[in-house]
């Protein structure tokens, strides 16, 4: 009996430093982690930073160099769809063949710790080509000398990039928060009716009317529902065309196009199909500040408010 403990604690002493390393490194590692520092529609002329962040996951210090010359520290892996690897960048080959000397620091990570930089794609990657690509990144420890050491990979990017010439096509339909493309959401009324406000506060245009149904208002006034009624189908989006570029180029007499200096929700009410959203709205003026009461009506189409018509009460001076 004693002879089979024996044996047993032979067998646990000898298997010990396995099971430790084992949890060692289940329990963490080194970890280099790539994002999009400024998420936005990318084009072909337009800078990409990446924000490079390396961490510690491991139980120990971890130590690296970082070179001055990031192209000796970090690298990026940029291919399509099918594969195909694009060239490195001018400025990258120029950086890597000059014969200088590399400087650079030494950083230590404690467990837990990151260390992050943002680089500029277009410094080590070629992107003249508009399409979807993969992009990965690999940072080099102990730089990138003729004996090459450890190499660390990131995680990988899917990147669109659009042709440089559409920047000032889609401008005004990109959202510039999120970078994606303007589309109506499933927002509640007085969400919709404050996006309206502080779009035509920042003069976005397709914003502004993104959530208003040109038609309806433009029907609020019987001469307008009148010339309607006559109108074929073609003369109608005529109609409500040359209606809503007078509206976004001012040359309407309109309450809706006044610029609040400020605004407040002050009560929302709706159904499945319509609702009403009152708004205090403030303009301010040279000597004084004028305050009015809005209250927009909108109806719900499969799941999306838009503004049908409106009515103002002048609330005097402040």
């Amino acid at each position: 009996m004693r002879g089979q403990n024996l044996k047993k604690l032979v067998l646990i002493l000898v298997l010990l430093p396995i099971l430790l390393i084992g949890v060692s490194g289940s329990s963490g590692e080194v970890r280099l982690e790539i994002r999009y520092y400024d998420r936005a529609i990318y084009y072909t002329d337009s800078p990409i930073y990446v924000k490079v962040e390396i961490t510690n996951n491991a139980l120990d210090t971890y130590r690296f160099k970082l070179a001055d010359v990031r192209q000796f520290s970090l690298d990026f892996s940029v291919q399509t769809l099918r594969h195909e690897e694009l060239e490195h960048s001018d400025r990258y080959v120029m950086n890597r063949l000059t014969n200088r000397q590399v400087y650079f620091r030494e950083i230590s990570l404690e467990p837990g710790e990151s260390y992050s930089f943002i680089e500029d794609l277009a410094d080590f990657i070629t992107l003249d080509q508009a399409r979807q690509y993969r992009l990965q990144a690999r940072f080099y420890p102990e730089l990138t000398t003729r004996t090459q050491g450890p190499v660390l990979s990131s995680n990988i990017l899917s990147l669109t990039v659009r042709p440089g010439g559409m920047r000032d096509e889609i401008a005004d339909y990109i959202e510039e928060e999120t970078g994606n493309i303007l589309r109506a959401e499933a927002l509640s009324p007085d969400q919709v009716v404050a996006y309206t406000i502080r779009a035509r506060q920042h003069s976005q245009w397709e914003k502004f009317f993104l959530y208003l149904n040109v038609e309806s208002l433009f029907l609020r006034q019987p001469i307008n529902a009148e010339r309607y009624r006559r109108a074929s189908d073609a003369e109608r989006r005529s109609l409500i065309e040359d209606y809503r570029n007078r509206l976004q180029s001012q040359t309407l007499e309109s309450d809706l196009l006044l610029l609040p200096h400020e605004f407040r929700i002050l009560r929302t009410a709706y159904t499945e199909t319509e609702g009403t959203v009152e708004v205090l709205e403030k303009f301010r003026y040279s000597d004084f500040t004028e305050l009015k009461q809005y209250t927009y009506r909108l109806n719900n189409t499969e799941g999306i408010w838009k503004i049908t018509g409106y009515d103002v009460r002048n609330l005097g001076t402040e």
